[in-house]
């Protein structure tokens, strides 16, 4: 009987949490679609490197709005809202940056950095 009582309020903690993050997913993924009187429209895209594979974890953020960012997914993707006319800054460590228009269904390669040294890395 003790252990179907400690099973029980492990569950419904688990519930809860599982609950609570998808609360926080979702507002996460909430945007408005105007920001004081701006429209704004829904950017989708891919970075990739110069061999064609996704870069994960790459910075796009709006130009001129540094709070307005997403990180790419797993597959180099990301979606953000912005107003029409915005241009977004494509950042990876050892790549230069790269800003371009916004539009949707981009696809965006970068290159390495010649200038990164690698040697700068601490391993932990």
């Amino acid at each position: 009987m003790k252990h179907i009582k400690i099973i029980c309020k492990i569950a419904l903690v688990a519930w809860v949490s599982l609950c609570l993050m998808g609360l926080i997913a979702t507002s996460c993924r909430t945007v408005d679609k105007s920001v004081k009187g701006i429209d704004l429209v829904q950017v989708s895209g891919t970075v990739l490197d110069e061999a064609n594979e996704p870069l994960i974890g790459a910075t796009v953020i709006q130009q001129g709005n540094s709070k307005n960012a997403v990180y790419t997914d797993i597959d180099g993707h990301f979606t953000i809202n912005v107003p029409a006319d915005a241009h977004l800054s494509i950042e990876y460590v050892g790549f230069i940056d790269v800003v371009l228009a916004a539009k949707d269904g981009m696809t965006i390669k970068i290159k390495p950095d010649p200038n990164y040294k690698k040697n700068n890395l601490i391993v932990l």
